[in-house]
């Protein structure tokens, strides 16, 4: 998956498994990765959203965050 140009931000718009669970999330601009209330996280653990998937998700959300540093 090509992320160049992908705001860390609108990387979950990529994952169209995510897009029914997002409305769950308690906080606004959610990363999905660290937010204690998040029902992408809640989807993942209850076997709705492929753990693979969104591991993948991780990964690159890190990626392009560290980018973003230099």
């Amino acid at each position: 998956l090509n992320v160049t140009g992908v705001a860390k931000e609108e990387l979950w718009y990529l994952y169209p498994e995510f897009r029914e669970y997002e409305k769950d999330c308690y906080f606004g601009g959610c990363s999905h990765i660290s937010e204690p209330v998040c029902g992408i996280k809640e989807a993942v653990n209850e076997g709705l959203v492929s753990r693979i998937r969104y591991d993948n998700y991780c990964i690159l959300y890190e990626d392009i965050k560290s980018q973003r540093k230099y």
